[in-house]
């Protein structure tokens, strides 16, 4: 399976000098090991070749040779051209978890003149099962001063592992967040709902799974993380301590999020049917509001503030029971733990696992469940209406989606789950619909791009992964 996704901005994703030559070289030399032995051992008690063969058949042998040498060096330029990063190129992370084993594939997504082209750059080995991932550019502080593109990972242990995404060839995390010396694994459950003993809360670490992360676009060195120990944290990467520990809600904190504009605010969203928000110029470590809502909270997310007006402080919540709400923070107080929402909707008739907005279209909303489907909305004048609904059979349950941030490829979605199948999907081919109620949406040149094969195989093609339900 994909239990998360994260897509890195076009022109950020950069080649570390000498980096791939010395990969592919490190790949031959792995692979001439390889053959020898194999030689070794089948060939371990034959007469040599010199001993049997005619000088013009050793000549053909080195002609061969040759031959095979050149097609080596054909397929190491191949090899490094595919590895080269372009300034146009965007990246999509997912953590994957395939027989028992949990990688990080990075797969580029190459803006062509026949389209967008889909394939896998490069993987790296983790320690357990992915839950988060969030992205962020730290390369202004001294600390991380080479790293212009870093990917954080929370998953099944308590610690948060942040990786270099432009380095190719390494095997460990450049930083981790948390206690060290704790065991590597966990058996805690990403998604249990049942009773568990009180969590012991460490006043500087995580004491369980890091269900959600979220980066802090305007103070990068803050890195927020939700944790099965019902703990929020505020993490300054430049120490790599924890700096604010929030231990207001009673279960697992399943979704987190900071606020696009006010660098200060951070929603929370938790298992025992609340919502928060936190404010990091209070001195108490208290919410400043918690809101109750009606079923265990899968998601929480601010409204893109590029729709403008009110739509700035507003903030959808999505829940187990298949609905989603919206609310505005400004109408809420610690007074009131009940708050109307400007509106509500069963959107799903299962858990409302993922959401997304469009930062570039007002009013496009697009929500994924685990009853494997996909629906796209429009939220303007807080009426939501459905305008586009997708089975999602050929990707099973959806436990991520997310919108490519570019202007350029704003109209690009990425969408992963139980099946362990990455798919980006063009909604611009929708067509007519979507423009009749997005108009500044214009007609593009489109098509549905998936992995269809293993994941570390990019491939595109027309077969129905994705099923239309008008």
């Amino acid at each position: 399976m994909i239990s998360a996704l994260v897509w890195v901005p076009r022109g950020a994703s950069q080649n570390k000098e000498n980096e791939i030559e010395d990969f592919i070289s490190n790949s031959c030399i792995i692979g001439e090991h390889e053959e020898v032995m194999q030689e070794s051992e089948s060939d371990s008690s034959s007469v040599s070749v010199d001993d049997v063969l005619a000088p013009e058949l050793n000549s053909l042998t080195h002609q061969d040779t040759l031959q095979e040498n050149y097609e080596r060096d054909q397929e190491d330029e191949e090899e490094k051209e595919d590895l080269q990063y372009r300034e146009t190129d965007a990246v999509v992370i997912c953590g994957l978890t395939e027989d028992e084993v949990s990688s990080l594939v990075f797969y580029v997504v190459e803006d062509t003149e026949d389209g967008p082209h889909l394939y896998p750059h490069h993987d790296l080995v983790l320690s357990s099962f992915p839950l988060s991932l969030a992205w962020s550019d730290v390369s202004s502080f001294d600390r991380w001063r080479n790293c212009r593109s870093c990917v954080a990972v929370g998953s099944l242990i308590p610690q948060i592992e942040i990786y270099d995404a432009n380095a190719i060839d390494e095997l460990e995390p450049v930083a981790i967040l948390g206690e060290t010396r704790v065991s590597r694994r966990s058996s805690s459950s990403a998604k249990s709902r049942t009773k568990r003993r009180p969590k012991k809360v460490d006043s500087e670490y995580h004491t369980d799974s890091v269900l959600s992360l979220s980066w802090n676009r305007n103070e990068k060195q803050f890195l927020a993380s939700g944790s099965a120990d019902c703990t929020v944290r505020c993490w300054d990467i430049t120490t790599c301590k924890s700096v604010r520990t929030w231990a207001h809600h009673e279960k697992e904190v399943q979704s987190v999020c900071w606020h696009e504009k006010e660098p200060t605010l951070l929603l929370s969203g938790s298992f025992d049917g609340t919502v928060s928000l936190l404010d990091t110029r209070v001195d108490q470590n208290i919410p400043n509001f918690c809101l109750s809502v009606s079923s265990d909270v899968e998601a929480v997310c601010w409204v893109p503030t590029s729709w403008g007006g009110d739509a700035s402080f507003q903030f959808l919540t999505t829940l187990e029971d298949g609905t989603m709400q919206l609310f505005d923070s400004r109408m809420t107080s610690s007074e009131s733990q009940l708050s109307v929402a400007l509106w509500s909707c069963k959107a799903h008739a299962k858990a409302v696992s993922a959401c997304t907005f469009s930062a570039h279209f007002k009013g496009l909303l697009v929500t994924g469940s685990l009853d494997e489907s996909l629906r796209l909305w429009d939220c303007k004048d807080n009426r939501p209406q459905l305008v586009k609904e997708w089975s999602t059979t050929g990707v099973g349950a959806i436990f991520a989606t997310q919108f490519c941030q570019d202007k350029e490829m704003s109209n690009w979605l990425a969408l992963s789950g139980s099946k362990g199948k990455l798919e980006l999907m063009d909604i611009l081919t929708i067509g007519d619909t979507l423009v009749q109620h997005f108009p500044e949406c214009s007609q593009l040149d489109s098509r549905l791009y998936r992995n269809n094969n293993r994941s570390f195989i990019g491939a595109y093609s027309d077969d129905e992964s994705l099923s239309s339900s008008d």
